[in-house]
């Protein structure tokens, strides 16, 4: 069966790519990650702080938040709070290189998705997090 150009249309009108906005004080973090989700498709926005991060996440309205925990300005926990007050339904997984274990559990106490522990030294762990917060 041959598929019309209509119908490739039709299909790409339907299917959005993800936007993931991912927030880091690093900017070799921030690249990493960025790069890496780029290369699995998703449409990837930054920002190197919680007071942008905050004004990118509003303007742009993102399918998923990938924030670092400690910041300048705003950081990680406060920005998580504003974000799932204002939008419930958006996932948003926190990254760290603390790994305490009460941040674990204040963040996921606030509504974050997941908690991942700096450095990943295996991107595919961070893949799989990205894809299960999407489904």
């Amino acid at each position: 069966m041959e598929i019309s150009p209509l119908q490739i249309d039709q299909k790409n009108l339907f299917s959005e790519t993800p936007t993931i906005l991912t927030i880091d004080d690093d900017p070799l973090v921030r690249q990493s990650i960025l790069m890496y989700l780029e290369d699995c498709g998703y449409q990837v926005l930054e920002a190197e702080n919680g007071r942008e991060g905050l004004a990118v996440y509003r303007d742009q309205k993102p399918d998923l938040l990938l924030c670092d925990l400690r910041m300048p300005d705003i950081n990680g926990m406060e920005l998580l709070e504003i974000v799932t007050k204002e939008s419930p339904d958006t996932p948003v997984i926190m990254i760290s290189g603390a790994g305490m274990i009460n941040d674990v559990v204040e963040s996921l106490r606030l509504g974050a998705l997941d908690y991942l522990v700096k450095p990943i030294s295996d991107l595919d762990v961070l893949g799989h997090a990205v894809k299960q917060a999407l489904t």
